[in-house]
Parts: C-alpha cells; structure tokens; sequence
C-alpha cells in the first residue's frame, strides 16, 4: 500500500513539472498598472511556478507592464529590467530573490526631427555614431527626415547636433574676367603679386612663381600624335580688390589699352567645382581614310577646344574667407612645325590653392602671347608716289599678357535667385531697333 503511494506521489510530481515547464514555454499575457512589486512577483509566481521573494521594502515599489504573448522567464526578467531590478537564486534552493541592480531604469523618448537643408541620409551617417547602446534611428529620405528613439540627455544632444549641421549651405558667386593687356600696362594696375599659397599646401611642390606642366601635342593626318613636356612661361597669382579692377579696366578699355575678350558668371555650391570655358572648338587636323575596294578617299577632321579655362573649388570658411582650388589651362594652336596639314596644340596647366576674402579678386597672369606686329613707316606725300625708295615696313615682336581675374564672393540663396535673374536677363536677345 505504500509502495502504491509513493508511486502515485511521484507521478503528480512528474506531472506538475510537466506543467509548470509547459507553462513557462506557452506564451502568456500579463498587464500591471502601477502594481506594487510584491503583488506582482506573487501573481507572476502563481503563473510561472518559479519562486520569487523580495525585500519589505522592495514589494511597495510600484511597477507597470504590458506584456502580449511572452514566455514566463521573458515576462519576469523583462519586468525587473525595466524597473532596475535583478533576480538571484538562492544556494541550494529553487527560490529566487530580486534586488536592485543598482543601475536605473533606462527612460527612451522618440522625437523626429524634419531637415531644411541637410540631406537626411548624410547627416544619419553622422548622428549613427552618437547613439547609445539603447538608441535608435529611422531615416524617411522620402520626408527627409530623421526619428530617434534615445534617453532625454542623448536625445538633446542629437538636437543640438541637427541644429548645428542643418544650415544653408553656402554658395559662392564666381565672376571671371579675361582681359588682354600689354606687359607695360599690367605693372599699373595695382597687383600684388606672388601670394603666399603654399601655407595651404600647393598641389605642387615650389613656391609661386611656380613651374607649370606645359605639353605640347603635334596631331597628325595620317601618324597620330606626338607629345613631348617641355618648360614655358610661368602661372603667376596676385590679388587686387574688386573696386580697384573695375575701375582701372574701364579707364584702360576707354583708351583702348586693354580688350575685355570674356566676362563669364558662374554660381555654385560650397565644396563643389565649377568651371568657366573661354574656349574655341577648332578643326585641329584631317583624319584620311582611303578604302581601296570602293576607290573612295574620307575626309574627317578632329576637333579640340582651344582657349582658356579654369576649374574652381570653393571651400567657405567660418570667417567668410574662401579657400580656393584652382586649375588654369591654357591651350593654343599654331600651324605644324612638324607635319604638313596639321595643327601643333599647346596646353600649358597648373594646381593649387588660394586664400581670398569673399569679394577680393585673385589674378591668375602669365598666359603670355607672342605677337608680331607689321610696321609701316613712311615720308608724307613721296611715301606714297615712289613707296619702294620712301616708305619700308618693319616687323616688330610684342608681348601680350591674357590675364584672368577671378573675384568669389560669398552669397545667400536670395542673392543668388537675384543673380540667376539677371543673368537670364543678361543673355536675352536684345530687340531689334526698328
């Protein structure tokens, strides 16, 4: 008789572990709305079939929870975590003791922040390395906004940081000027010359002056191209202010002592290129094909741009100063020393970069052009009866310096609208005069 019961007795234990392990693994659902933490340990207890104990103290703390379909251990050990609570058993028992963990309950907030300038994917890359081992961020480029889920001290610094990165990125106005003027009148005019742009660093290793790479390509019809490096004259940098070059140009255009070849306008964005081209396409060489079978000779020309140009990067600093990159190219075209039927182009570019003040003009000089002159001299009236005895013509070799002045000037984005309209103005047709 008592082996019968100690039988069943082990029976209705295996079946009550059975169970209580069953009932830890189903799911289940519990909801405590500022419960104190005795009633709740008890409640779970009854629940889960694991024992929970705490202190007097403890078991007046209240607690509040929301928990759909979670196995007993996840509803217990998620509830002490939220309330900064831990579980430690008891040596050589089944019951549990929960304590303080002596970290506070960690409190997330959500807030959205929606960007006017910044794009929302860029300065995500910036803020994912800010966020604390509890944080997280939901980038909508379709909104281009930003939502992030962190403790109310990260979530200010966040806001702080979005503030200070979500600004007008400012653009910067580039006004070109190429102008022709003899070396004699280009010492007149009140440039500084030889700028220090090695304190940023020069793409280059030489102070200005400094030597360029010159290359200079010999196109052939029937043999291709022939490159060879050789030395010509230097890229010189000065500045100037804008006041002085406009006023000096136009006196010099009026007496006809200097010839304003371009004037271009270009806007862009801080940090990105812009280029100006002052620049001819020109029909460099013929390209011979002869196709024996059909008995037919093709004639087609390769074309090149040939004049000037300049490749800038503004880089806008705190102090509205502006750093430039600059990369002038000048290239040129001369009947062939070489081949017959051909042109000789020669591409003289150099690097570096510049610091101006938002309105000052640099000078970019040093294109020099080698021009000569026909002379005709002549004895008044006897000239022009007996010219090969009184009249001789003379060549004379001149100089003329191609000198760019460029002038960036830091800008709003209603400045720009302003220039983007009078530009278009600019390159309207003008009416007739009937």
């Amino acid at each position: 008789m008592k082996r019968h019961n100690h039988l069943i007795v082990f029976n209705l234990f295996i079946l009550l572990l059975f169970f209580a392990s069953a009932l830890l693994a189903k799911g289940i659902t519990v909801t405590y709305n500022q419960a104190k933490l005795g009633l709740v340990l008890q409640s779970l207890s009854k629940m889960t079939g694991i024992k929970l104990i705490t202190s007097a103290e403890l078991a007046e703390k209240p607690v509040s929870a929301y928990l759909e379909d979670v196995s007993g251990e996840e509803a217990i050990d998620s509830i002490l975590k939220a309330n900064g609570l831990y579980r430690e058993k008891i040596p050589g028992s089944d019951i549990y003791i929960v304590k303080e963990s002596g970290v506070a309950p960690v409190t997330l907030k959500s807030e959205t922040f929606f960007l006017q300038y910044a794009k929302a994917e860029d300065l995500g890359k910036v803020l994912s390395s800010l966020l604390s081992a509890n944080g997280q961020m939901v980038i909508d480029n379709r909104t281009n906004s930003i939502t992030v889920r962190e403790t109310p001290e990260a979530l200010s610094e966040i806001k702080n940081i979005i503030t200070s990165l979500d600004k007008v990125i400012p653009q910067v106005a580039i006004e070109a000027v190429l102008v022709e003027l003899s070396t004699d009148t280009l010492k007149n005019l009140g440039i500084r010359w030889n700028i220090e742009s090695n304190f940023f660093g020069p793409e280059i290793d030489t102070s200005f002056p400094y030597s360029e790479s010159y290359t200079r390509t010999v196109v052939s019809p029937r043999r291709g191209t022939l490159t060879t490096a050789t030395q010509e004259p230097q890229f010189t940098l000065g500045t100037l202010s804008f006041a002085t070059l406009t006023a000096n140009l136009k006196v010099l255009e009026d007496k006809g002592e200097a010839n304003i070849l371009a004037n271009p306008r270009i806007t862009t964005l801080n940090d990105s290129p812009a280029t100006i081209k002052i620049t001819k396409n020109m029909a460099i060489a013929p390209k011979i094909t002869e196709t024996p079978e059909a008995g037919r000779i093709v004639t087609e020309y390769e074309y090149r741009d040939v004049g000037v140009s300049l490749k800038v990067i503004p880089h806008v600093n705190s102090e509205g100063t502006i750093i430039l990159e600059v990369e002038p190219t000048v290239s040129s075209a001369t009947p062939s020393t070489v081949f017959k039927d051909a042109v000789d182009t020669n591409e003289r570019t150099a690097k570096t970069k510049v610091m101006v003040k938002s309105g000052e003009t640099l000078v970019i000089g040093g294109l020099l052009r080698q021009d000569t002159v026909e002379k005709k001299t002549k004895v008044p009236v006897l000239g022009d009866i007996f010219p090969f005895l009184f009249s001789r013509k003379d060549k004379q070799k001149g100089k003329t310096d191609l000198v760019m002045f460029l002038t960036p000037r830091i800008i709003t984005a209603e400045e720009a609208k302003q220039i983007s309209e009078q530009e278009k103005k600019r390159m309207e047709p003008k009416d007739k005069e009937e």
